[in-house]
């Protein structure tokens, strides 16, 4: 006699066959698909939280309404630098990423596309079954520069605790905001956590590590991807 694949019991006349040819009570089978679909939204939400989370912080500064800013938008895509777009693209997320160039290449633009493809990327992944989430902070130069001073006396500061702890930090803008303690912090505890961040610069490679000192530049760059804008 058959048995169930969920519960191991005799099925008799009240069976289901999956298309694998597995039988299964029927009961059995309906308790079972139930479970998949609360474990599917359960991922899609945890997911979805991320993501809110990430983009609304009050202590960031992400791009609000910059739905426009997608690769799969020729209108935007025709708008900004074809290097940096391929550079941008290209990257993988699992390492660090360091984007020099001048204004109005589409630097912050493309990081935010980048990010909003990841999205839709782990939302499809989701969908097969596989829980992930999407965490990250999105900091410019000045907001982080002298945050510390701004925090009450005897607390570290709440932006400089999410700059490290994140699991993805993106340092927008660099190269104009006052040279500070917090930005060297978070970027050599980064950096012995071997986690990935996003620079993006104003400045050209030399006057960046110029400006910061070449292990700060070292930091933010080995064993990442580096697009210069600039050709």
């Amino acid at each position: 006699m058959s048995r169930c694949v969920f519960c191991k019991q005799p099925v008799g006349g009240d069976r289901l066959h999956n298309s694998a040819g597995d039988v299964a009570h029927a009961a059995c089978w309906q308790g079972h698909k139930a479970d998949r679909e609360w474990r599917a939204t359960s991922r899609r939400r945890d997911l979805e939280a991320s993501w809110s989370s990430s983009r609304t912080n009050e202590l960031t500064n992400f791009p609000q309404n910059w739905e426009f800013a997608r690769f799969d938008n020729a209108d935007f895509t025709s708008r900004v630098s074809r290097l940096v777009a391929d550079g941008v693209s290209k990257w993988s997320g699992d390492h660090s990423l360091f984007v020099s160039g001048p204004t109005g290449v589409g630097k912050t633009s493309l990081v935010h596309a980048w990010l909003l493809r990841r999205y839709e990327q782990l939302q499809r992944e989701v969908e097969s079954g596989v829980a992930r989430r999407l965490r990250f902070a999105f900091v410019s130069g000045p907001s982080i520069s002298g945050c510390r001073r701004r925090s009450k006396i005897g607390e570290e500061a709440r932006l400089v605790e999410l700059a490290v702890d994140t699991p993805l930090l993106v340092l927008d803008e660099l190269g104009y905001e006052p040279l500070s303690e917090e930005l060297l912090f978070v970027v050599d505890e980064r950096h012995k956590r071997l986690a990935p961040t996003v620079t993006t610069t104003g400045r050209t490679l030399e006057d960046f590590a110029m400006r910061y000192g070449g292990s700060v530049f070292r930091k933010l760059t080995e064993g990442g991807t580096i697009v210069e804008g600039w050709k």
